[in-house]
């Protein structure tokens, strides 16, 4: 609940037919003392989109959150939410606009789930027949809203949370690590439902540590490290583009082993169990094949080191076969 009443200092409604960027940060960083919990970070979200903030833990994504919203200060630069200053808008009708899931629930253990869905209607402004599908996406049932939250497992929690967010139907989603504690048909369900906002015009961003979650979800990522921006990139162009990591398992014979490491347009990077390991670029991946087919070759597996490049901005020295 702690969480709503940060809405209620907001004073100027947006006008939902501007085309208006939803989500705009130029510079933004925040200082707690010495310590750099976000430097400059500048990025758009814009309509429709499924945007992503990746990273591992402490890598500023909350702060990210919580700076869009208003809820704590920039120390520079400057953030703005459909074209107004978090901070300067404020209202009712605002607050139908904006879903928000905090990483850090804490909901009334006395309360029931269906009370605490209704509290927070009413300061959204009500909830659509929306509020049953998403109980019905995330697997809570009718019944589960009539016990007492301090029943609650945290996976239900969560779920409710989700709940509570979205069943206004807002313009605008801003989720902090909203899978957490969730199974994985729970997690389905939120996939579609985040997928249909979209569809249907809706902005969605939210925070993961998840990489493979961002890549199979997101439109649009921006990876964060240390507070500041290592990444941001279209995901299925980044994908297409990504090197190609190449796994080539071999006849097991002395001239083939001597021949293979030395592939022209791959790069060998070592051994995995008994697969010998190379980085192709996306554009030779097909020259690279023709090379193998003149081998002795037993096997050759292809997958994308999107991922792996991913996984260095949370293991720098990270490398295959290690």
């Amino acid at each position: 609940m702690k969480v709503l009443r940060y809405f209620s200092t907001w004073k100027k409604v947006p006008d939902a037919s501007r085309p208006v960027i939803p989500i705009r940060t130029e510079c933004l960083t925040k200082r707690y003392g010495a310590r750099l919990a976000l430097d400059s970070l500048s990025l758009e979200v814009t309509s429709g989109e499924l945007f992503g903030l990746l990273g591992p833990n402490g890598a500023g994504k909350t702060t990210t959150l919580r700076l869009i919203l208003g809820f704590i200060r920039p120390s520079a630069g400057r953030v703005t939410v459909y074209g107004e200053s978090p901070r300067s808008v404020l209202h009712y009708a605002w607050r139908r606009r904006i879903g928000y899931l905090p990483g850090d629930l804490s909901f009334d253990s006395e309360e029931t789930g269906f009370r605490l869905l209704e509290f927070y209607a009413a300061l959204s402004g009500g909830h659509s027949s929306w509020r049953n599908e998403l109980c019905d996406h995330l697997q809570l049932e009718r019944s589960d809203l009539q016990m007492r939250i301090g029943k609650y497992s945290r996976g239900m929690k969560q779920k409710l949370g989700i709940i509570a967010a979205l069943q206004h139907n807002p313009d605008l989603a801003i989720l902090d690590e909203p899978t957490n504690a969730l199974d994985p048909a729970a997690q389905r369900g939120f996939y579609r439902i985040v997928r249909e906002m979209c569809q249907m015009g809706k902005t969605v961003l939210f925070s993961t540590h998840v990489l493979h979650e961002a890549l199979e979800l997101c439109e649009k990522i921006a990876v964060l490290s240390d507070g500041r921006l290592m990444d941001l990139f279209a995901v299925r162009q980044f994908i297409d583009e990504s090197p190609r990591l190449l796994y080539v398992k071999t006849v097991p014979t002395l001239s083939s082993q001597k021949e293979i490491p030395h592939l022209p347009l791959a790069h060998f990077l070592g051994f995995r169990d008994d697969w010998l390991v190379y980085k192709v670029d996306a554009g030779a991946v097909k020259d690279v094949i023709r090379q193998l087919a003149q081998l002795p070759v037993d096997d050759v597996r292809i997958e994308s080191a999107a991922l792996d490049h991913l996984l260095s901005y949370y293991t720098p020295s990270h490398k295959i076969g290690t």
